[in-house]
């Protein structure tokens, strides 16, 4: 295959199922469920196939997809009108002007960043709780609350347990996509700036 080729079905397939696997046997690790089930990561991957098939490897991709779509647009999105095309501290079009000191410039875009990535964690929370409880019960657990779907999922849970059951480990989660989304967004603007490709 050329460096120009893309890759094969069967390649782009064993990358989703590399990437699913480890988010479906990590819950299942961490899930009190199934606690002493699994030896490791490896023993519990295994035990998932065989005993669900190679299919439940693909468990929360749906909620995943909302849950990804919902923050990514929101935050991006966001950024985006408050930054400006122009990259760090602030560019030509955004809604806050620009900072010539690249320190304040930077203060500003954490705190800003921080604020956005947690107001858009306040949309996506939900459908990562549908996901974790998606991963983590097995085929007739899922099967016996009625989890078949992504968003009768995220109802029946609000009815069952109340909303605030949506946002179990909201504080860490928002702190986490809040300020790690915009260190990793700083240094992509920082490197797009130092390698040419901003404009």
């Amino acid at each position: 295959m050329g460096s120009g080729d893309a890759p094969a079905p069967a390649q782009q397939a064993s990358k989703q199922y590399v990437f699913l696997s480890g988010a479906i046997s990590g819950v299942r690790l961490m899930a009190k469920e199934h606690l002493g089930r699994y030896r490791n990561s490896w023993d519990c991957l295994r035990k998932i196939v065989a005993q669900e098939g190679l299919l439940a490897l693909t468990i929360g991709l749906g909620p995943t997809l909302w849950r990804n779509c919902v923050w990514n647009g929101l935050y991006y999105g966001t950024m985006a009108q408050l930054d400006g095309a122009a990259g760090a501290g602030g560019g030509a079009g955004g809604l806050m002007a620009p900072i010539d000191n690249p320190f304040l410039a930077a203060a500003r875009t954490v705190v800003v960043g921080t604020g956005v990535g947690m107001m858009a964690t306040c949309f996506n929370a939900p459908f990562d709780v549908v996901k974790s409880r998606f991963q983590a019960l097995l085929p007739e657990e899922r099967a016996a609350r009625g989890y078949r779907a992504t968003l009768p999922a995220l109802a029946a849970i609000a009815r069952s347990e109340g909303p605030r059951a949506l946002y179990k480990g909201f504080v860490p989660k928002a702190l986490r996509l809040g300020l790690g989304q915009t260190i990793g967004l700083m240094v992509f603007q920082n490197s797009m700036a130092v390698f040419g490709g901003a404009d």
